[in-house]
């Protein structure tokens, strides 16, 4: 499983990154209370190339099938892994925790979340990392699903990225899902939020890392240059160990 080889990751690299020490250990600790879920996935859909052929994702949320009560007590580990982390927002994640007191409330509240996960608030956050290893188990089931894919959003879930990776032997660009970390090629060299063609960006001094930002959607791109690296890299735990390029990113207005 991806989340196994992310949480090895993180703990050899940890020694490496004191100054975010605290970010990795909290989630290690989510990835290691996620390994607790059992996620049995369903077969792709019956029309699933006629739908990916109309640039449509695989899974659909009123189709998603989980266990909701194994679901509804993740939740409440990580809220109380979330406040252990930062104590300042322990009231309001117990109040989140009361929201979700029931499976049935779980669902509901999953399911009106999907049609807008982007929304900013600690409830999107808590049900982001709630749905991620849910969504993960769907995309490495489906993968063989998926062939060519020239779409800015995910094949699998719908998800936007938040990080990419450029290849090695051709510079060719690799989106990671935010939702699932399912990975695909994207043919577009522009924005993948908006329709403009260029991006600007800011290199780290070793060169391994970019950072893209759009001033027509003022969003941002994290992306690592697998040219510059002497190893492999495992994208969902770089997302996590690049975290002062986002800090970065919202110091300047990107978002």
């Amino acid at each position: 499983m991806i989340e196994k080889e992310t949480l090895a990751v993180l703990r050899v690299q940890r020694a490496r990154h004191l100054d975010i020490a605290d970010t990795i250990d909290l989630h290690i600790a989510i990835l290691g209370a996620s390994a607790s879920l059992e996620i049995s996935v369903p077969p792709p859909p019956h029309d699933a190339n006629e739908r990916l052929s109309l640039g449509q994702p695989l899974l659909r949320a009123d189709e998603l099938s989980i266990d909701w009560t194994a679901a509804t007590k993740f939740l409440q580990n990580l809220c109380a892994i979330f406040a252990h982390n930062y104590p300042n927002l322990a009231t309001d994640l117990e109040e989140i925790a009361r929201e979700f007191a029931t499976p049935t409330a779980t669902e509901e509240i999953v399911r009106e979340w999907w049609i807008d996960p982007e929304r900013k608030s600690l409830t999107s956050v808590v049900l982001y990392n709630v749905m991620r290893p849910v969504l993960s188990a769907y995309a490495r089931a489906w993968v063989a699903c998926v062939g060519e894919w020239q779409h800015s959003t995910c094949p699998i879930c719908g998800g936007v990225t938040d990080f990419a990776a450029l290849a090695v032997s051709s510079g060719a660009r690799r989106m990671l899902c935010s939702q699932c970390n399912f990975e695909w090629d994207s043919t577009r060299v522009g924005c993948p939020f908006c329709d403009a063609d260029q991006l600007a960006y800011f290199a780290t001094r070793s060169g391994a890392y970019r950072l893209y930002v759009c001033d027509r959607c003022k969003r941002y791109l994290k992306t690592i240059d697998l040219r510059e690296l002497a190893r492999d890299a495992n994208l969902p735990a770089e997302r996590v160990l690049t975290i002062a390029l986002d800090r970065a990113a919202h110091q300047a207005g990107y978002r």
